[in-house]
């Protein structure tokens, strides 16, 4: 049972090849140039809510996935602005949820152009809905952030009355 394939079968099947592998060429590289200009983009973004410094975390999902066997527990992928590596940013995330007791389970975790090109093309189109997402949490906190700062002024004050009191005996 040897090869039997004829001399021209087998230059009709290299001539195919390296038509396909010239094409796959051509594709790769444009593919390459557009996924640069996506990056680009991108980082032009992150770099425009770094300047903001919100210093707080959202998370928005982009998409979910269940087991038919197992339909309580499913996959979310999830874009954020959230510290990720030691650096604030836009990020992406893949989170493994048990609906039954509320359990999640970070499984992947990436800043936005470090992920899987494929997750990043599902996610920018929720980059709207986290920015609003991102601005609710910064106003939520600057709030308990004020509220904070007040019962610091009140226990200041305390503690001031208190050393004064102390000073006068």
């Amino acid at each position: 049972m040897g090869l039997s394939i004829s001399a021209d079968a087998r230059a009709a099947k290299s001539s195919q090849l390296q038509a396909s592998f010239q094409n796959l060429a051509e594709s790769a590289n444009i593919l390459n140039k557009e996924s640069d200009k996506f990056s680009a983009a991108v980082g032009l973004l992150d770099e425009a809510l770094n300047r903001l410094s919100p210093g707080v975390s959202a998370w928005v999902k982009v998409s979910s996935t269940s087991d038919e066997n197992e339909p309580w527990m499913f996959y979310e992928e999830r874009l954020g602005f959230s510290k990720t590596n030691n650096r604030w940013g836009l990020s992406l995330s893949r989170v493994l949820v048990d609906s039954n007791n509320g359990e999640e389970e970070t499984k992947d975790l990436w800043l936005f152009n470090d992920a899987p090109r494929n997750l990043r093309l599902r996610a920018v189109d929720h980059v709207p809905d986290l920015i609003t997402s991102l601005a609710r949490e910064t106003e939520r906190t600057a709030r308990e952030i004020a509220a904070g700062a007040e019962i610091a002024r009140e226990l200041l004050q305390s503690v001031n009355a208190a050393v004064a009191a102390k000073e006068k005996r």
